[in-house]
């Protein structure tokens, strides 16, 4: 039997709002992995979530944002 735990990351949380969505979880935290009873698509999120790849793009999007501003900061002829 598979250990199951309650959504702990962004990713996790977007599987368990699709499971409270659909029904076929009894709490609101959801449940990594879904049951079996859940549809296709929800197995399919949290497969996808596995990887990590909504947080991984919001670090990556954070830090070329900051990469970005610092060049402004120090750009010697730009600014006002």
């Amino acid at each position: 039997m598979t250990q199951t735990h309650a959504a702990q990351s962004f990713d996790e949380q977007i599987v368990a709002f699709a499971e409270v969505q659909e029904k076929c979880v009894s709490t609101s935290a959801g449940e990594i992995p879904p049951p079996a009873a859940c549809p296709a698509y929800v197995h399919s999120l949290a497969a996808v979530a596995e990887w990590h790849i909504a947080t991984a793009m919001i670090v990556i999007v954070f830090v070329a944002m900051m990469f970005e501003l610092t060049m402004i900061a120090f750009n010697p002829g730009g600014g006002h």
